[in-house]
């Protein structure tokens, strides 16, 4: 048989299909959207969804029965400062979807969405670069651990962080001004505080537009704020008249009165979070990236991370411990581009030769590194022990609605998943979903954020029916926070524990709720510490069982 050759050339097609296959952006989107993910798996989980999560599903689930965005039917108090995730968390509750599924697919899809806008906004920053520099700020922003964290956590931090990049990028790529305030109005629905961005993409048009006259860019810096107002404003009427207030009960309830140290509190927790997360490396890119990068729009990208740091500070910053960086996020794909942008311009250096590419990319691997294994959250074992806690809070939401009747009242200091999985009527002790408590007026920022503001005399007043306590001392009595000193004789004369609730990772398999009337020594050592106290005139009819 004859053998016929095959010429050299024949092979070279196929050869360079597949280096064009992996020069392909889309194959690396693809790929760190895989990363994602893959990474959420090991987090998908009820007990792992953070507990202000629950406060939003509870006004959902009200919202979609007809009761309106309240936290107790018949109390219109604003709990809450994301409208528009309430209002998307609704529609899966309406169709009977499950809330934590339905916020985590939205998450992912949003997060997904995050790291091929990335792409598509260096793009647009750095037209001149190469491919790589591009695909750098979506690769990093994949591969840490932060990102499937709050997709798992069903809180709207990734829908926010997506809003407020597609609204500065619409307006980077010259689209038409209501396409950008139209777009800015759904990012000030997500999150009230992105009136913020707007400004600055306002302020920016007018000083530092490109190749139009002054009017010309005050008439579309108008056009983009009519659009947004013709949305917003609206909204923001109908809210007021609905609330009565001006501000998110949140507001109220954080921030205090004069003797407040929220700015002192707030840059002590700006180094920590900045530690915790690791922001260091690309905090000082970004730095360079806005003095030597090209274009003018690194300084609009520059102004939203100021921006983003002046509001952690003026709100006193968040607890770490249990949300991590979500003020800070929005201007995380930000810090990327403009960390991007200065590893474009180190890889441009002509001397000595060779070097600018190599420290460019070596310091491109140290950000992949660095968001890989060292953003937040660190550690398998804070987030068990975090889990642990949601875990026993869950449970006793359940046993509440198991053993109340539907018209009982309780009163708690972690005023999510207890109410949502009970739903009763629940007294927020810390006043996030309480007028009276959110408006008193206290120096706040010696404290954890939103941990501050209380008022026992006036709990104690409405008699709610049972109070949950979060811990136990080694007396197996309440640890109270805040004046609870003052009434602590009164609270054990008027309630007795009938429940006790697991607040460590459960090992052993242990029930997580035990029915007892005493706390005792032996209980506690197992790790129930979160109290279930019940009025003791209600006792008479439904007494409560020792182990």
């Amino acid at each position: 048989m004859e053998t016929v050759a095959v010429p050299v050339d024949a092979e070279r097609p196929r050869a360079r299909s597949i280096r064009e296959l992996l020069r392909a952006p889309a194959l690396w989107l693809s790929l760190a959207s895989l990363a994602v993910s893959l990474r959420l798996l090991q987090w998908a989980r009820l007990d792992l969804v953070m507990d202000d999560s629950f406060i939003y599903f509870r006004y959902a689930r009200n919202l979609a029965r007809g009761f309106g965005p309240v936290f107790n039917p018949g109390e219109r108090v604003e709990g809450y400062t994301s409208f528009l995730w309430i209002a998307l968390l609704a529609v899966g509750d309406f169709f009977g979807i499950d809330l934590s599924l339905f916020a985590g697919l939205l998450n992912l899809a949003a997060t997904l969405g995050t790291i091929w806008l990335l792409y598509r906004f260096t793009r647009l920053l750095a037209p001149a670069a190469s491919r790589w520099v591009w695909l750098l700020p979506s690769l990093i922003f994949s591969v840490g651990a932060t990102q499937a964290r709050y997709v798992g956590a069903g809180m709207e931090t990734p829908i926010y962080v997506l809003l407020v990049a597609w609204s500065v990028y619409l307006y980077l790529a010259g689209k038409a001004p209501r396409w950008v305030g139209l777009a800015f109005s759904l990012t000030t629905l997500m999150r009230p505080e992105a009136v913020l961005y707007l400004t600055v993409v306002l302020l920016y048009e007018l000083v530092a537009g490109e190749g139009e006259s002054f009017g010309q860019r005050f008439r579309r810096a108008f056009s983009i704020g009519l659009w947004w107002a013709a949305v917003y404003l609206p909204y923001f009427g109908l809210r007021w008249a609905y609330y009565g207030y001006f501000l998110p009960n949140t507001f109220y309830a954080k921030v205090g009165s004069a003797g407040s140290t929220l700015l002192a509190r707030g840059l002590k927790l700006l180094a920590q979070t900045t530690r915790e997360t690791s922001l260091e490396l690309p905090a000082a890119l970004a730095l360079l990236g806005v003095l030597f990068g090209r274009g003018r729009a690194r300084f609009l990208a520059g102004a939203m991370v100021v921006v983003t740091v002046a509001y952690f500070l003026s709100v006193g910053g968040d607890f770490l411990l249990l949300f991590g960086p979500r003020f800070l996020l929005p201007a995380y794909p930000a810090l990327l581009v403009l960390a991007a942008l200065a590893l474009a311009r180190l890889a441009e250096l002509p001397r000595p030769r060779r070097l600018g590419p190599a420290l460019a990319a070596t310091l491109a691997l140290a950000l992949a590194v660095n968001a890989a294994w060292l953003s937040w959250p660190r550690g398998s074992d804070r987030l068990e022990l975090l889990a642990a806690v949601e875990h026993g809070w869950i449970e006793v939401g359940r046993w509440l609605a198991a053993n109340s009747p539907p018209d009982a009242t309780f009163a708690v200091g972690a005023a999510g998943a207890m109410p949502f999985f009970s739903d009763r009527t629940t007294i927020d002790m810390l006043g996030l979903n309480d007028l009276h408590i959110a408006h008193r007026s206290m120096p706040v920022g010696w404290g954890y954020p939103g941990h501050e503001k209380f008022d026992t005399g006036y709990i104690l007043e409405r008699k709610p029916d049972f109070l949950v306590f979060l811990r136990l001392d080694k007396q197996g009595e309440p640890i109270l926070i805040g004046d609870w000193k003052e009434y602590k004789e009164r609270v054990l004369a008027a309630y007795q524990v009938v429940a006790l609730a697991l607040s460590i990772p459960n090992r052993k398999g242990l029930p997580w709720i035990v029915e007892t009337s005493e706390a005792t020594p032996e209980l506690r050592a197992q790790g129930y510490v979160v109290a279930v106290l019940k009025r003791r005139d209600l006792l008479e009819k439904t007494p409560a069982t020792k182990p």
